[in-house]
């Protein structure tokens, strides 16, 4: 998403920003990326459900019911993703970090720049095999821990599947320490 764009969909977050808040970026996911690690963590899930239903269905004639199902399940996963990636973007501003998203109605998180303690960011395989420049950043603070060591998997704040995630990293850093700047200069 190009920052034309980005600025096109503030109206995005307008529900929790502040009044003397700025947006500095809004990314939305690589859409490549998403579908790619999604879909594939949706054909592993419906294959374990299919093999395991399948021990038990071979001994019946209707072996073909339970591979209809974990068809049906995987494509209502990826439906289901679809509708996500619809509602799901990032947001940078000059105080916070906002992630939107949902598949029926919009939730928004929000970390206070000037709380994160880390930002951690991971570039996966599927990140170098499937989009050349994509990755994720995990932001973690002390009310909102980053989980399971230095790849932050687990939990916490993300912007995943972002595109140029190291200029992404720069800038976030480069806003927290504005942010922490400032309020230093207030005291």
């Amino acid at each position: 998403m190009s920052e034309i764009e980005a600025f096109e969909n503030k109206e995005l977050f307008e529900n929790v920003l502040e009044k003397d808040e700025e947006i500095i970026c809004i990314k939305k996911p690589n859409k490549t990326k998403y579908f790619w690690s999604f879909g594939i963590a949706s054909f592993f899930i419906a294959l374990i459900c299919a093999l395991s239903i399948l021990g038990i269905a071979f001994e019946t004639p209707y072996w073909w019911i339970v591979l209809a199902v974990s068809l049906f399940a995987f494509v209502l996963s990826i439906l289901l993703f679809g509708l996500y990636y619809k509602n799901y973007f990032f947001c940078l501003t000059n105080k916070k970090i906002i992630v939107r998203s949902g598949i029926f109605g919009i939730d928004y998180k929000t970390l206070q720049l000037d709380t994160v303690g880390a930002i951690n960011v991971t570039v996966t395989l599927l990140d170098k095999m499937v989009c050349k420049n994509t990755g994720t950043l995990v932001f973690g603070s002390m009310s909102s821990p980053m989980f399971n060591g230095a790849n932050g998997s687990g939990g916490g704040y993300r912007f995943a599947h972002v595109e140029k995630p190291y200029e992404l990293f720069k800038l976030v850093k480069s806003t927290k320490e504005n942010v922490l700047a400032e309020k230093a200069e207030e005291k």
